[in-house]
C-alpha cells in the first residue's frame, strides 16, 4: 500500500461532502485515502491559526474556498505556507457552485489531488473549471511568505 493520502475540507465547504467522498475512497484497495471535514475532527470552532498547524502535524492536504475576503491580519494562504500545509483553493467559479458540484470537482481531479502528497510542503494550488471540465492548476501560487 502507498503512503496515506489525507484530504481535509475546511469550514468553507459543507461537512456533508466528506462522508460520500470517504465512502468512495474506501473502495480503493490500493491506496489509503481519507477524506474528512474540520467538523469531523472537532476543529470547526477554531480559527485558522489554531487548526492549520494541527493539519500540518497530521499530514493533511487542505481544500478550501477561503480567499481571505474577510478582513484578517493573516490570510489562510499565508498560515498554510508558514505551517507547511499543502492547500488547494477552489476558484471563484466553483465557489458559487452548489455542494454537489464542489464534490464533483474534487472527484474529477482526484488523481491530481492524490499526487500532492509529494508536493513541497506549503504549496498552493487552484481547483478551477466548470462542470465536467475541472482541472487542478499544478503550477503553485507564488509564495507569499519570505524564507
Amino acid at each position: 500500500m502507498t503512503d496515506p493520502i489525507k484530504i481535509l475540507l475546511d469550514e468553507c465547504i459543507s461537512k456533508k461532502i466528506a462522508p460520500p467522498l470517504q465512502e468512495l475512497a474506501d473502495k480503493d484497495r490500493n491506496r489509503d485515502i481519507t477524506f474528512a471535514s474540520i467538523f469531523d475532527l472537532g476543529w470547526d470552532h477554531e480559527k485558522d491559526p489554531e487548526w492549520i498547524p494541527k493539519a500540518a502535524t497530521d499530514g493533511w492536504i487542505v481544500i478550501s474556498t477561503d480567499w481571505g475576503i474577510k478582513n484578517r491580519s493573516v490570510s489562510f494562504r499565508v498560515i498554510c505556507e508558514q505551517n507547511g500545509v499543502t492547500y488547494v483553493l477552489m476558484t471563484k467559479s466553483i465557489l458559487h457552485d452548489n455542494q454537489f458540484e464542489k464534490a464533483c470537482a474534487i472527484l474529477h481531479v482526484k488523481e491530481d489531488l492524490f499526487s500532492l502528497i509529494t508536493a513541497p510542503k506549503g504549496s498552493g494550488y487552484l481547483l478551477a473549471g466548470k462542470p465536467g471540465k475541472y482541472f487542478l492548476r499544478t503550477t503553485p501560487f507564488k509564495r507569499i511568505i519570505r524564507s
